[in-house]
């Protein structure tokens, strides 16, 4: 799908019909994890729950991650993080631990 192409494009600089044939070994973790949840948005039906997304990506990684869930804007994304560097997105709520 042109969702999948064009997020191909953002997390691993690959280019039309490329993204679709590469082997993403290739890679490293956190780009493979940038594959992989391009690959969940692209098959999901539109919603979409991420848990600690971001762990083990350094910040360009995060930076494209970021830019990825903007290929997908008639997704809803729930995105569970400890990392506040995602909090670019529509709505952040933020829990803490009760201290009873």
């Amino acid at each position: 799908s042109s969702d999948f192409t064009s997020a191909g494009s953002v997390t691993c600089g690959l280019s039309g019909k490329d993204v679709e044939k590469f082997d993403p070994r290739g890679f490293s973790y956190g780009t493979q994890k940038l594959i992989g949840i391009a690959n969940a948005l692209r098959l999901s039906s539109g919603l979409a729950i991420l848990d600690e997304p971001t762990s083990g990506m350094d910040f360009e990684q995060k930076r494209r991650f970021v830019q990825l869930l903007n290929h997908f804007p008639n997704h809803a994304i729930l995105i569970i993080t400890h990392d506040s560097s995602v909090e670019v997105l529509g709505r952040v709520i933020k829990m803490q631990e009760s201290l009873k």
